[in-house]
């Protein structure tokens, strides 16, 4: 089951009760241009905690590599030993630790595409997606133009607070920007449209909104 929200909001900024800097480190500072206050540029990536699942069931293979081969051999010496020929019973052991061993790489390996697959580059009046590990793809959006700032989140992501959020411009249908596993994404949400807002309909900037 997904929640899917959809809010863009120009009248009133939204304030935040903390300053507090966020797991990924990439909170903008301020810099001002003569009286205007322009935000700094940041990067936000995929949160480790997006791969949480990944991580529990990592672990499950690796302990079933470790402990599986004994584990067999007692059931095979309880079960008298007689139904399965030894060479026999080497090779199935042998077979299981190599399917265990396989399954934990494929996790880690995607636990690095999750992680490092995909990053959103936000500057004062842009917000680009840059895709690829070594072929890199990349999709900028002029923050004016933007129509909808979309978050959806799983049962599991409500728990550990992560999700996808998703940025349309006013000139297309779909999406642009799609980027899973983002940490806290409502507050990236609510960082887009004050900045929306300060940009389509002249509201004054607030230092305070920050991501």
């Amino acid at each position: 089951m997904t929640e899917q929200t959809t809010q863009i909001a120009h009248s009133e900024p939204l304030q935040r009760d903390s300053l507090e800097h966020f797991d990924n480190g990439n909170v903008p500072d301020v810099q001002l241009a003569g009286d205007v206050y322009q935000p700094e540029a940041f990067e936000v990536t995929p949160c480790f905690k997006a791969s949480s699942g990944n991580f529990v069931l990592l672990a499950f293979f690796i302990s079933a590599m470790v402990l599986g081969k004994q584990i067999l051999l007692e059931l095979y010496v309880l079960s008298g030993a007689d139904a399965i020929p030894p060479n026999l019973f080497v090779v199935i052991t042998n077979g299981v630790v190599y399917l265990f061993a396989f399954m934990a790489i494929v996790k880690i390996v995607k636990i690095f595409q999750t992680s490092y697959s995909h990053r959103i580059v936000v500057t004062p009046h842009h917000v680009e997606l840059i895709q690829g590990i070594a072929d890199k793809k990349s999709t900028k959006i002029n923050i004016a133009h933007i129509r909808a700032v979309d978050i959806e989140k799983s049962a599991a992501d409500r728990i550990i607070d992560v999700g996808t959020i998703r940025i349309a411009a006013s000139s297309t249908e779909g999406y642009e920007i799609e980027a899973s596993g983002i940490n806290h994404p409502e507050r990236l949400r609510d960082f887009l449209k004050h900045r929306i807002g300060v940009l389509q309909y002249n509201e004054i900037p607030d230092p305070s909104i920050r991501y």
